[in-house]
């Protein structure tokens, strides 16, 4: 049986929203040895997280997916701005028709809304998307809101057999671009 998708939804800065800074507040608080004030080490450090490239391998997946006709998004928890942003330095912006963020429908992932806001933003049903990230929750969200769902598993862990098992798995975005392609 073959999988075809529509469009491929990709989860690429997990890290960059209010809450990992309000979290990352909570926890500096407690670090004796900082040079700055709490907040100001955390705004410090999830700064340097925005300016962090993509892994190698992403752009070569993008294009790939791209090439195979699949159309791409992306949904984060973070700013959709900073997705632009980064994607657009690694090269490949141009590849992805939207920028979506959970805080457009101010429910956080895993929740299903905001992979049905994102299916829905693309006009594609959501068995028809396929939502690709690297944590086991966001595609046990995915697939809970009715998507398929890859896991790249980069760190060759074992996926946690209490989360709904993803569709496909693979070890980077080019394998998973491969194995996508072939099922269309």
């Amino acid at each position: 049986m073959a999988i075809t998708f529509e469009a491929a939804i990709l989860d690429v800065n997990e890290t960059l929203s209010d809450f990992p800074l309000h979290a990352a507040r909570r926890l500096l608080a407690g670090v004796e040895t900082l040079d700055r004030a709490p907040g100001e080490a955390a705004e410090h450090l999830l700064a340097g997280i925005a300016d962090l490239p993509v892994h190698a391998e992403v752009p070569e997946g993008v294009r790939a997916l791209a090439g195979a006709g699949i159309r791409l998004a992306t949904l984060t928890v973070g700013s959709a701005e900073q997705s632009a942003r980064l994607l657009e330095r690694a090269g490949v912006g141009d590849a992805f028709e939207r920028y979506l963020s959970a805080a457009e429908v101010r429910r956080w992932k895993p929740a299903v809304e905001p992979y049905l806001h994102a299916a829905g933003e693309l006009g594609v049903p959501p068995e028809r998307c396929l939502l690709i990230a690297v944590h086991p929750w966001d595609v046990d969200g995915a697939r809970r809101a009715g998507m398929r769902a890859a896991w790249l598993n980069r760190e060759g862990g074992d996926y946690p057999e209490f989360f709904e098992d993803p569709d496909l798995v693979a070890d980077g975005l080019p394998a998973l671009a491969r194995m996508v392609s072939a099922s269309t």
